[in-house]
């Protein structure tokens, strides 16, 4: 399922690019809150990739940490849940284990 994704507010999405960068070596996933909100949504590993133009495998990897999902994909997923900068930050930045 292709899904098209019309970016509502440019700035805000720019201003997360910069950060999502400048954290980058610091990305710690928090794979808990991402199921949350997948749960929350209906998503399974395989909708959610699909969603995001990747393969059930290469999700799985990244979920686990094995690999790091890519800009444009944490950008997918912050608009497919709505999720505040917060929300995102907390996701992508913020591991299971931090607190």
């Amino acid at each position: 399922m292709n899904v098209y994704f019309k970016i509502k507010n440019v700035d805000d999405n720019i201003k997360i690019v910069y950060n999502i960068i400048k954290y980058e070596k610091e990305r710690r996933m928090n794979k808990k809150l991402l199921k949350s909100k997948m749960v929350l949504e209906g998503d399974t590993n395989e909708t959610l990739a699909s969603k995001i133009n990747i393969t059930k495998s290469s999700f799985s990897n990244k979920l686990n940490d094995r690999r790091s999902f890519t800009k444009d994909e944490m950008l997918k997923i912050k608009i497919i849940y709505n999720l505040t900068e917060e929300e995102f930050f907390k996701i992508f930045f913020e591991s299971d284990e931090s607190k």
